[in-house]
């Protein structure tokens, strides 16, 4: 079933005719459909079809401050059941250039947090 629902996946095909979000990313989906369930439990409504609503996209672009960003997690919550969404959820390593990785200035204004 997954199968052809990601055959069928709107983003992805809208993405490759160029139509939408040209340049971002998004890591291998590696979760169930994320809409639409049955509020409260883990039961997709069938009067909709499953799919991917809910996604972290990314889009890298040229940066002197940045050297590298590398994508680690993207999953969901399904534990979440407040919604008819599950939430999903992604983590990324960005990487200083070594020139500016004493002066966190930089990082801050660009709404980076340095830890």
């Amino acid at each position: 079933m997954v199968e052809v629902l990601w055959a069928n996946d709107q983003l992805q095909k809208q993405q490759k005719k160029g139509k939408v979000l040209q340049g971002f990313k998004e890591m291998p989906i590696a979760f169930a459909p994320t809409f639409k369930f049955l509020r409260g439990t883990d039961e997709y409504d069938l009067r909709r079809a499953p799919s991917w609503t809910d996604r972290v996209l990314y889009l890298v672009r040229a940066d002197p401050l940045f050297a590298d960003l590398k994508p680690l997690y993207y999953m969901s919550v399904p534990e979440l059941r407040t919604s008819d969404h599950k939430p999903v959820i992604a983590g990324f390593e960005l990487s200083i250039c070594p020139q500016h990785a004493g002066d966190n200035r930089h990082a801050q204004q660009r709404g980076c947090a340095i830890s």
